[in-house]
């Protein structure tokens, strides 16, 4: 499969039905040089390499260059993007333009010293352009990042307590919007701080193991920021045929009940995206596979999973991250996307008229391409749009 260099969202849900109905195609050439990937596009690139990898076996990643040096100098350009290190640490093959097989043990020297970059206390400094993004590389035991947990070492891996993410929010913002810590204020930092808890939280109870109880076998989690600064037509330009963010983007000048903000040349954008690789939100919190399910009861489940202490774990005191994040973004006039299993969802926080009860389900709406057809993804990519505007 060779994918486009142009892989706005739609674009990415046709590679991932194409993925799906060809079960015999292995391979996979990404360029280095693809584009369009703002506005949720490199979280949804990301997912569609999680489903990818999980789907094949052996997993090829081919390069365009011929030869050992040309390619493993296209694969040094391919992991500076976070995209490409992901899909580099779970390929099985690696083989070059005319498909002769890499030597592995460089291709993965490369592949884990940049990982390491990503993995130390400061992954900002490390990432591509106004971004943020750091990776819990299960399948080769690199599960442990500094900034989400407190031991690197096998068996001796702590997640940070809830309290201690506000550094992994403040750490976001200073790498990719310094500006917004003008206009988060504190209950802002702890709604954001809980929901990234509570999400890395529930990968380590449930995007592990299937449902069965069997090990995921190619597992990366992370999470991955980018801010965007540029006029309102801009960003609905690089939405791209994603027409719910496109919309959204395109009526970023008159947030706040239609009085626009001074300045309305530039709209400003953080955008903070989770993945996992496991079983999805329907099939964790029911415990039952998506075979079994009507899209209906797909859905009804996912939407449950947003009412405040829904929580299939039993112990008190979780259950309120997705809650408290929509609080958020509701008070933010913010944007939120969902793909999960069969379900591609979004509410947009300035248009809904929820009521914002805890207690009440958000509406969710469903997004599918022109096809109608959305093939099941692996695991969960949650993508956050928050707006941020000068003081009026």
């Amino acid at each position: 499969m060779d994918l486009k260099r142009e892989l706005p969202i739609p674009e990415i849900e046709l590679s991932a039905a194409h993925n799906e109905s060809e079960p015999g195609d292995a391979v996979l050439r990404v360029s280095p040089d693809t584009r369009h990937l703002a506005a949720g596009g490199e979280a949804s690139l990301i997912q569609f390499i999680l489903t990818w990898a999980g789907s094949r076996s052996p997993a090829q990643l081919k390069f365009r260059k011929i030869g050992q040096a040309e390619a493993q100098n296209e694969h040094v350009k391919l992991i500076e993007r976070v995209f490409g290190l992901v899909a580099s640490i779970l390929a099985d093959e690696y083989v070059d333009g005319n498909g002769a097989v890499l030597d592995r043990a460089t291709i993965t020297a490369q592949a884990l010293q940049r990982l390491g970059l990503l993995y130390g206390p400061d992954p900002g400094a490390s990432t591509k352009g106004p971004a943020w993004a750091t990776l819990c590389a299960d399948s080769i035991n690199r599960s442990a990042p500094y900034v989400l947990y407190r031991g690197q070492s096998a068996g001796d891996q702590s997640l940070r307590t809830r309290e201690e993410y506000g550094s992994v929010v403040d750490s976001i913002v200073r790498n990719t919007f310094p500006a917004a810590r003008n206009f988060l204020d504190r209950d802002d930092g702890t709604a954001i701080s809980a929901m990234l808890y509570e999400i890395f939280r529930n990968t380590e109870d449930h995007a592990l193991h299937n449902i069965d109880g069997s090990r995921v076998r190619k597992s990366v989690r992370g999470i991955l920021a980018q801010q965007h600064a540029m006029s309102p037509a801009k960003l609905a330009e690089l939405a791209g045929s994603y027409e719910p963010l496109s919309t959204y983007c395109s009526q970023l000048s008159t947030r706040h009940g239609g009085v626009p903000p001074r300045d309305l040349q530039q709209a400003r954008l953080l955008e903070i995206s989770t993945f996992d690789a496991g079983p999805g939100f329907a099939e964790s919190f029911r415990k039952r596979s998506r075979a079994l399910m009507t899209m209906d009861e797909e859905l009804s489940a996912v939407q449950e999973c947003f009412l405040k202490n829904a929580t299939s774990k039993g112990r008190p005191g979780f259950g309120q991250g997705l809650s408290r994040v929509l609080q958020l973004l509701r008070k933010k006039r913010g944007f939120l996307r969902l793909r999960t299993g069969r379900l591609s969802l979004f509410i947009d926080l300035n248009d809904s008229e929820w009521d914002g009860q805890p207690e009440s389900s958000p509406p969710l709406s469903m997004w599918r391409p022109q096809t109608g057809q959305l093939a099941a993804m692996r695991g969960s990519l949650l993508t956050l749009f928050i707006p941020l505007h000068p003081p009026q």
